[in-house]
């Protein structure tokens, strides 16, 4: 069962195809998840292995359980993001 825990770190996320979240070492500097504020739209999400998933339609106001090391510029739409972390 994933852990729910509330998160307690809370990083405003500027989208770049190439600057990660946090400087990424290993899975542990991973989000717990995104808080997408205003606007909705797409998210373009990088995970550890380096692959890349878009999030279509994420209404604002919706948290995604996930775990990225990057949200990429391009394929994102969304604004005003949060990355959350448990530390």
């Amino acid at each position: 069962m994933p852990d729910i825990s509330p998160t307690n770190k809370w990083v405003a996320v500027a989208p770049s195809d190439s600057v990660e979240l946090l400087p990424y070492t290993d899975k542990a500097m991973m989000t717990a998840g995104l808080y997408i504020g205003t606007g909705g739209g797409d998210v373009a999400c990088v995970d550890q292995s380096d692959d890349v998933t878009v999030f279509t339609g994420v209404p604002a106001g919706t948290t995604l359980r996930v775990a990225v090391r990057r949200v990429n510029v391009s394929g994102t739409s969304a604004a005003s993001i949060v990355a959350l972390y448990w530390v």
